[in-house]
């Protein structure tokens, strides 16, 4: 479960991801959402879920959860009805995939699986990835969320004079470390960065949904989303489709802005955080094809840097009608 007892509302970037989500969804689901399955790590909340009942109509909802506390949280937070929460970690969910879409009656079903880490294991997050895709079927849809933490790498020992590494090329060494085969070859061999982690992350996500579609006949893996954001941490998210290898014109049916056309491609959401009445004044002056001018024109940045600043303004333009409203309720 990402993000642990943190309420999605205390957190605006992971908010405006998850409804860019639901949005995606309701593009490829169109009107037959009742062929569709939701299965997730709900947390607490189970916002998630509740987002994709209201908008989607989607009634085969399942979370599953291996905290005992969280789980009775969640059976105390459960709606709609029709969600079903189980105990039990993903991984034993993914082992046990095809008994469980026996026993849930899901054979007809498309499902839309949300696999949301928060840990940085990351080699056991992209073999449970690569396993699952092997599982999965014409039409389903398959999400990941994986924590891009740089200081999980470690850090340079400030005792050790005798080691010359630099602090970028330990790093590396470290992602090779956690990741195995799964490294990108044909990078180079330093990690200077959270924009060099998030990129090696997204191409081990895609070493992984390639290989396990080896099986997949006829089918592979489309990419469909790819973005990072902060959420306590760096974050890389990623959403696939299993699609027919000569039938991947649905893509441009989606006609989505943000949907990528390569691995490389990957868009960074960087909402600033705004009190109502910024807020306010910049929804009157959105939307707008000269964010640059806004800019200029404000009494105020988001950020001491320009370019920052500059940056995040853009983000939140893209995004503005995503944005989390906030009241207090006495």
């Amino acid at each position: 479960m990402s993000g642990g007892n943190l309420n999605y509302q205390l957190r605006p970037n992971k908010y405006v991801e998850r409804a860019l989500f639901v949005e995606l969804l309701s593009k490829i689901c169109g009107a037959k959402t009742h062929t569709y399955a939701y299965v997730s790590m709900g947390g607490p909340q189970l916002e998630d879920h509740r987002l994709i009942h209201k908008t989607l109509g989607i009634k085969k909802l399942y979370s599953f959860e291996i905290d005992k506390n969280v789980l009775l949280r969640q059976q105390f937070n459960k709606s709609p009805s029709v969600l079903t929460c189980l105990s039990g970690s993903i991984s034993h969910f993914i082992d046990d995939f095809e008994g469980f879409t026996e026993r849930e009656k899901l054979k007809k079903y498309k499902l839309i699986i949300w696999l949301d880490y928060a840990s940085g294991e990351w080699l056991s997050q992209l073999t449970e990835f690569q396993k699952l895709i092997s599982k999965l079927t014409l039409g389903d849809t398959l999400k990941i969320t994986m924590s891009a933490n740089i200081s999980s790498l470690g850090s340079k020992d400030p005792n050790n004079k005798e080691n010359t590494e630099t602090i970028e090329s330990i790093r590396y060494k470290c992602m090779g470390n956690k990741i195995g085969d799964y490294m990108p070859n044909d990078i180079p061999k330093v990690i200077n960065d959270e924009n060099d982690l998030v990129k090696i992350l997204a191409r081990s996500i895609q070493f992984a949904s390639e290989r396990g579609a080896e099986s997949l006949l006829g089918l592979e893996p489309a990419l469909l989303s790819l973005f990072t954001y902060k959420d306590g941490v760096r974050m890389i998210t990623a959403t696939v489709r299993i699609m027919n290898k000569v039938d991947l014109s649905l893509l441009k049916v989606i006609d989505w802005e943000f949907t990528p056309d390569s691995w490389q491609n990957i868009t960074k959401i960087e909402i600033p955080e705004l009190s109502v009445k910024e807020r306010l004044h910049l929804d009157s002056l959105l939307p707008s094809e000269n964010v640059e001018d806004i800019h200029t024109q404000l009494s105020f940045k988001l950020h001491t840097k320009h370019e920052d600043s500059l940056n995040m303004l853009k983000s939140y333009a893209a995004h503005y009608r995503r944005y989390p409203g906030y009241q207090i309720v006495a």
